[in-house]
């Protein structure tokens, strides 16, 4: 099976926001091995391992924006310090209940944010990401 992304990675402290996207993503078969963490530093741990073990990063991430200990927007300074990191390995999708413009402005000004979802994901939501990446990948 052709699934189009290889490994997302869910980064939100909210365990059932965690759960229906993993659920959605699974259902709709968009990724052939789905990650979770519930805070941005053991996500962060997680990439680090998969790098010195020479094994791919995500090459989707869903990102919450307000959690404890770290946010999405420290993980994103964390994450873009990577090297090797861009916008063509990685689509990094905001995933949040924040509906502020001030969120919507930071994340459409940041050079590896692909896009903005409110919660919840839906089959909707995520069949337009699989779309645009299909369209992105395919030859015209």
């Amino acid at each position: 099976m052709d699934y189009i992304y290889k490994k997302v990675l869910i980064i939100d402290d909210d365990e059932i926001s965690n759960f229906i996207s993993q659920k959605l993503l699974e259902q709709c078969k968009v990724a052939e091995e789905i990650n979770s963490y519930d805070n941005a530093r053991e996500a962060l741990t997680f990439i680090d391992t998969c790098i010195s073990r020479g094994k791919a990063v995500p090459d989707m991430i869903l990102l919450d924006i307000n959690m404890p200990l770290m946010n999405g927007w420290d993980f994103l300074k964390r994450f873009e310090a990577i090297p090797g990191i861009s916008k063509e390995t990685t689509k990094l999708y905001i995933l949040s209940s924040s509906v502020y413009s001030k969120d919507f402005d930071t994340a459409a000004k940041h050079e590896l944010v692909s896009g903005y979802i409110v919660k919840p994901l839906s089959k909707e939501k995520l069949l337009e990401i699989s779309r645009a990446k299909k369209i992105e990948h395919s030859e015209f």
